[in-house]
């Protein structure tokens, strides 16, 4: 099955993954971004395909056990990387976290 491709860098193709059904969770979230979303997104595939690295913590995470996640504000993209490709699995809009504190003092 081939991959739809985000973008194509001398380091890295970026992709998306392809579910046994036939379709691409990562592909259909990046299609539900707004026009400024998908061009942030974009400038992070191409900095990661060109480059081979994106050494902010803030655009490009490691969760651990192999999987990494593009992050742009709240949009977070899970990937993996393997044989010269950064396949994204899926996506999502991370909630936003809130201002008050877990604990309440009261008086």
């Amino acid at each position: 099955m081939v991959r739809p491709i985000a973008y194509r860098g001398p380091v890295f193709t970026i992709c998306y993954a392809v579910s046994r059904k036939g379709d691409s969770p990562g592909e259909k979230f990046f299609e539900t971004l707004t026009m400024a979303e998908k061009a942030k997104s974009l400038g992070l595939f191409k900095r990661m395909g060109d480059a081979g690295s994106i050494v902010n913590d803030e655009k490009f995470g490691d969760l651990g056990k192999g999987l990494k996640e593009f992050k742009s504000f709240q949009i977070r993209m899970p990937c993996v990387i393997r044989s010269g490709q950064v396949i994204i699995s899926h996506g999502f809009i991370k909630k936003k976290s809130s201002n008050h504190s877990r604990f309440a003092c009261h008086a």
